[in-house]
């Protein structure tokens, strides 16, 4: 039983560093095969996606890196990064929408400031819910 313990740990990690390569080859084969004038909604909603899950991914890379480190330096507490995924799932959207409104032509100054607004309020959310 602590084989499979120690497998899913370490699948569950290799799958954390694997996946912004994996999301970044996406949306790279996405662009290059696929014209925005030519297709459909359905591709540019695909090309969003996967925007977001690299994104996202990199940025839960980043925060694996720096839970190790502090472990590394505290091994005696304990330290979880469930908060830390929460808050970047909601901090991942913000370029998605930044690159959304931009698309479209419509990013000005204001619209900066209300998406800035809103991953705010989600990242209060969030913090709110989750307190202990």
């Amino acid at each position: 039983m602590q084989n499979i313990a120690k497998y899913t740990k370490h699948l569950r990690t290799a799958v954390i560093y694997a996946a912004p390569f994996a999301a970044l080859i996406a949306l790279g084969a996405v662009l290059n095969m696929t014209n925005p004038l030519e297709s459909g909604p359905l591709v540019i909603l695909v090309v969003f996606m996967l925007l977001y899950i690299l994104i996202l991914s990199a940025l839960s890379a980043a925060l694996h890196l720096v839970g190790a480190v502090v472990r590394m330096v505290r091994p005696g507490r304990p330290f979880s990064l469930r908060r830390g995924y929460y808050m970047l799932t909601i901090i991942a959207l913000a370029p998605v929408l930044l690159v959304a409104l931009n698309t479209l032509g419509q990013l000005d100054a204001l619209e900066i400031v209300l998406i800035l607004i809103l991953v705010g309020l989600g990242c209060f959310y969030v913090v709110r819910r989750t307190a202990k």
